[in-house]
C-alpha cells in the first residue's frame, strides 16, 4: 500500500506546481490581454448596472470576453486583445 501513496503524491505536488505557475502572464501582450478582458468585464457589468439599452450588444460584448477569456488561456494574446476590444466597442455603442 505505501507503494500506492509516493506516486499519488508525487502527481499531486507536481500538479500543483502546474496549477501555481499557470496564472502568471509575462509578456507585454498577455498583460495587455489581462487588462481589456479586465475592462471589458467591468464595462459589461457597468452596462447592466446602468439599464442602458442594447441587449443586442451586450450579448454580443458577453461572447466577445467569453471568447477572449479562451485566447488568453491558450495564450493566443493578440486574439484576446482584438476580442476584448471589439466587445469594450460594442458596450460603447450600447451606451449611445
Amino acid at each position: 500500500m505505501k507503494r500506492i501513496y509516493l506516486p499519488i503524491t508525487g502527481l499531486l505536488a507536481i500538479a500543483l506546481l502546474l496549477t501555481a505557475c499557470g496564472g502568471k502572464i509575462s509578456s507585454q501582450a498577455g498583460q495587455q490581454c489581462s487588462r481589456e478582458v479586465h475592462l471589458a468585464n467591468q464595462e459589461l457589468e457597468d452596462a447592466k448596472v446602468n439599464g442602458l439599452s442594447g441587449t443586442v450588444q451586450w450579448t454580443k460584448a458577453a461572447g466577445l470576453i467569453t471568447a477572449a477569456n479562451a485566447k488568453m488561456q491558450l495564450e493566443k494574446f493578440e486574439s484576446c486583445i482584438d476580442k476584448a476590444q471589439r466587445a469594450r466597442t460594442y458596450l460603447r455603442e450600447a451606451g449611445k
